[in-house]
């Protein structure tokens, strides 16, 4: 009796032979957001050009939509895979009708919508009105299913280990990926740069989000040092807004933190050594490129466009919408945005209701109900970084589909969900931590 009490306790706080499943789940987690495996469809006249590899991941469909394509996530097989072996080891249960709601009921409505779009209205790019549907429905079911995923209280803490290596990892991949797509372009195989940027930022949140850093100056200089090199590196990837998001989480880190001591002589050091390296990194891009690429004047301007041309829409197309997937077919029509080959309105809630009408503003309020709750599940520490990490995507991007802010998401909401036991996980501490803070 004694013995099955202790496997359950170490089954529930990642302690025992429990904890190494818990890091093989987290391990699959973080590098299937980080693996894309982009498939193209279009026609063969735009594949003479193309590399070999592009050719070997190429479609021969002739379509209406030149250079379409499906940037799939191994995230999207990973996370069923998971759930499916948690329900066949009987360790996940169906935890309400919450959950039945987003998982079952959200995609039926979202396809539902599409369906009548398809049926009922005119001069629509069916290509994209199928891809975008899916996407979407994918997100959603994607939500429910870590949900439930994280009804596992061990899975609810992201391993401090497994994650900065994937971080420490992730950092050199990202500026060789950003390189080959910058250099040769879109006739290789590349992953969109600003997705792998914010992963880089999602690994630095969940490094952070257990928030027992605030204990010690030695956790958060090791912790600054890893904002400063994310915020580097997206930097350098030309991902302003990955680079804000990490440089403002170093901020916080640093100053919004109120501690008696003073910033130690090391972390200075760190700085200094991560400044020489940007230095050198700039020396071996090219300065001219990194400063000239983007500018800040026209990616804001060009987003005042987008968000301009999708409050016009809506107001024009409302209550039904567009339909998903046709808010770059109005932008043909514009002077302004038809060379800048846009599809979405950088923005999850203006493209949602731009889309989809009454039902994105319903999604909109629950996307924000969500966010709210997710809030509530992490440390009080915590919440102004997690705040830094959901909002920005959300404004300026498309970030409602990213897979790693789905992940983010879900994660706080489940801890908020199951609060009777995320009490109890918060105060089993690690032997070593207790001795430290008994001394």
């Amino acid at each position: 009796m004694a013995s099955a009490l202790r496997r359950n306790r170490e089954s529930d706080t990642g302690e025992g032979p429990a904890a190494l499943r818990v890091n093989w789940v987290w391990l699959v987690l973080l590098v299937s957001t980080f693996a894309h495996i982009p498939i193209y469809v279009s026609s063969m006249a735009e594949m003479e050009n193309a590399s070999a590899l592009r050719k070997i991941l190429h479609i021969p469909l002739d379509l209406t939509s030149p250079g379409f394509f499906i940037n799939f996530s191994v995230f999207d097989f990973a996370v069923p895979a998971l759930v499916m072996i948690g329900f066949s080891r009987r360790q996940l249960v169906f935890a309400g009708n919450r959950i039945i709601v987003l998982v079952a009921v959200a995609p039926v409505i979202i396809l539902l919508h599409s369906s009548a779009m398809l049926f009922f209205a005119g001069d629509l790019n069916v290509v994209w009105l199928l891809k975008e549907s899916v996407k979407l429905v994918i997100v959603t079911v994607h939500f429910g299913l870590l949900v439930l995923l994280f009804q596992i209280p061990a899975l609810r803490f992201p391993p401090t280990g497994i994650t900065a290596v994937c971080l420490a990892l992730a950092l050199p991949a990202v500026i060789l990926n950003s390189r080959f797509e910058l250099t040769i372009g879109n006739n290789w195989f590349f992953i969109p740069r600003t997705v792998l940027a914010v992963v880089l930022v999602g690994f630095l949140f969940l490094l952070l989000a257990d928030g027992k850093w605030g204990d010690s100056l030695k956790s958060r200089a090791r912790i600054v040092a890893a904002a400063l090199a994310v915020t580097l590196i997206a930097a350098l990837t030309f991902s302003k807004m990955a680079a804000g998001v990490a440089g403002a989480s170093s901020l916080w880190l640093l100053f919004g933190i109120r501690r008696q001591e003073s910033v130690p002589a090391p972390l200075k050091m760190i700085v200094l050594a991560i400044a020489v390296l940007g230095t050198g990194m700039l020396l071996f891009f090219g300065v001219e490129r990194v400063l000239g690429v983007d500018s800040w004047e026209r990616s804001i301007g060009v987003r005042l466009d987008l968000w301009r041309v999708a409050a016009e829409n809506i107001w024009a197309s409302f209550p039904v919408g567009l339909g998903l997937g046709q808010f770059a077919e109005t932008m043909r029509l514009g002077e302004t945005l038809a060379g800048e080959g846009h599809r979405y309105t950088h923005n999850s809630f203006l493209g949602l209701t731009t889309e989809l009408g009454l039902l994105g503003i319903l999604l909109t309020v629950g996307l924000i109900a969500i966010a709210r709750k997710a809030a509530q599940g992490f440390p009080v520490v915590v919440i102004p970084l997690f705040l830094i990490f959901i909002i920005p995507p959300l404004i300026i991007h498309d970030g409602h589909t990213f897979r790693m802010v789905v992940l983010v998401l879900a994660l706080g909401f489940a801890r908020s969900m199951y609060p009777a036991t995320m009490e109890s996980e918060e105060t089993a501490e690690d032997p070593t931590r207790q001795t430290a803070r008994r001394n």
